[in-house]
């Protein structure tokens, strides 16, 4: 019994030893994430360069998430790390925790022919919309809040292809403000206040419990977080 009880207190004295000796400047190894390229474009493409001097040999693997919680990837490690804004109840044997949290907004390319300094209600139903859908389909919670229809004319799963789409038409698109504030950064578009209130939602990551104390996933799961 006290052999055995000396043994664990070894093993456990090894974990310690090795969490503090974790350098992630000597880690080469692969973090695969599922998620969108709303993530990609909000928190990647800033979370890179950090990650080029923090951690030059760690690779990054984005593969979709298209609504629900890749469980089985996630357990059988094929998945690391799941990160979007609607996934529900968590099976036992996971772990979440917030990312930010983020609302919507609306963008139209610059010189717009009907949306120039301010944006009605009526200017917006009157518009021709693009909508973001990342099941393909076009049920439109804006329609539903307003118990009128509004007029899609193109619908696409992608965060990523419409700021060209809004400079060269005039499309109106309504989307969360962190993606809006990204492509205004790059596009000649102009930002409004949607003109609907549809709330905000939490953007979470949620990761099995395999990997819970790894000090690389540990560390990761830290770089993450510092993007409120």
């Amino acid at each position: 019994m006290e052999r055995e009880l000396l043994a664990w207190i070894h093993l456990g004295d090894q974990l310690v030893t090795r969490k503090k000796e974790f350098d992630p400047k000597s880690v080469k190894a692969r973090i695969v994430l599922a998620t969108s390229d709303y993530f990609e474009v909000t928190v990647m493409s800033r979370l890179l360069p950090i990650l080029a001097k923090e951690s030059p040999g760690l690779q990054i693997s984005i593969r979709p998430t298209l609504g629900d919680l890749p469980k089985k990837e996630l357990e059988e490690g094929r998945v690391d790390i799941a990160i979007a804004g609607h996934y529900s109840e968590m099976p036992e044997g996971f772990f979440q925790t917030k990312l930010f949290d983020d609302s919507f907004g609306v963008a139209v390319r610059k010189n717009h022919s009907r949306i120039q300094k301010n944006l009605t209600l009526e200017k917006y139903i009157e518009s021709d919309h693009a909508l973001i859908t990342l099941q393909g389909d076009f049920k439109d919670r804006v329609s539903s809040k307003l118990k009128r229809a509004r007029n899609i004319t193109y619908g696409t799963y992608s965060f990523t292809a419409l700021p060209w789409l809004l400079q060269n038409t005039d499309l109106v698109l309504t989307a969360p403000r962190r993606l809006l504030e990204r492509y205004s950064e790059f596009f000649p578009l102009q930002q409004f206040e949607c003109p609907v209130d549809l709330g905000s939602f939490t953007l979470r990551m949620v990761w099995q419990s395999q990997t819970h104390e790894n000090p690389l996933h540990q560390w990761f799961r830290t770089k993450l977080k510092e993007f409120k």
